[in-house]
């Protein structure tokens, strides 16, 4: 099955993958979560974020190049594009995904927040990894997916915990959670089907159609998504509603 959730040739890929030695970074893993987990380790600590930096073009090299020969620095959004990036050429599927706040049409600013999410092939299930604040958040112990990690915000018997691979900021578990825990209600990512670009979004029961964020930026959707199934797909026809 083709990988929808990336968008780059093999070529490029390969590229990426030999340049940034990323098969050796991943030698020792022995499973493919130990593979993500090395992998964002190995991001989160290449740059220090800053809310304003953006590179010359918006792709996983570019982005590296610039970080560690031009020392720049950028954004939660080239976090998750590398990570991602960076996945996909280990041959597992992953992709940014835009966390919005419920009020993200009329917020003047911070109403989203960029996560990588990657598919654990060994589990079959997705995870989050927010790369930025170096955080795996976990659920019972267990690595879950940004939309089950809202479920179990939302739930107080949860049982809630970090495993910190780049505690940056210093944040308890709760602190975190405080704090990543308003942007979790729009999910939005970017798939390719068919040699083109697909934009959806997950909205969640109540939630409206986000066509404006904070206030002055059109939002173009090709697809809202209104179940976890669809959104954690990774099969296009039941990701674009034409399966």
């Amino acid at each position: 099955m083709e990988n929808i959730w990336c968008k780059y040739s093999p070529e490029y890929l390969e590229k990426l993958r030999r340049e940034y030695e990323l098969e050796g970074l991943v030698s020792n893993c022995g499973s493919c979560f130990d593979k993500i987990v090395t992998v964002a380790k190995w991001v989160s600590g290449l740059w220090e974020h800053v809310s304003y930096g953006e590179p010359d073009k918006r792709d996983p090299y570019t982005i590296l190049e610039q970080v560690t020969k031009q020392g720049k620095r950028f954004r939660c959004v080239e976090y998750g594009i590398v990570t991602a990036g960076c996945l996909n050429a280990l041959g597992i599927p992953a992709r940014s995904v835009v966390l919005k706040t419920e009020d993200s049409e009329t917020r003047d600013n911070g109403a989203a927040h960029v996560v990588c999410e990657a598919y654990d092939t060994d589990r079959e299930s997705w995870l989050c990894i927010d790369v930025q604040c170096g955080a795996v958040p976990l659920v019972s112990g267990e690595p879950v997916s940004v939309y089950r990690l809202g479920k179990a915000l939302d739930d107080d018997s949860s049982e809630l915990s970090v495993m910190w691979i780049n505690d940056r900021y210093g944040m308890t578990d709760g602190e975190y959670f405080g704090w990543v825990g308003d942007y979790i209600y729009y999910l939005d990512s970017v798939c390719w089907a068919g040699g083109k670009s697909r934009r959806i979004m997950f909205v969640p029961e109540g939630g409206r159609e986000v066509r404006v964020f904070q206030k002055k930026y059109n939002v173009k959707v090709d697809r809202y998504l209104r179940t976890e199934a669809e959104f954690y797909s990774l099969d296009p026809g039941t990701v674009l509603g034409n399966g």
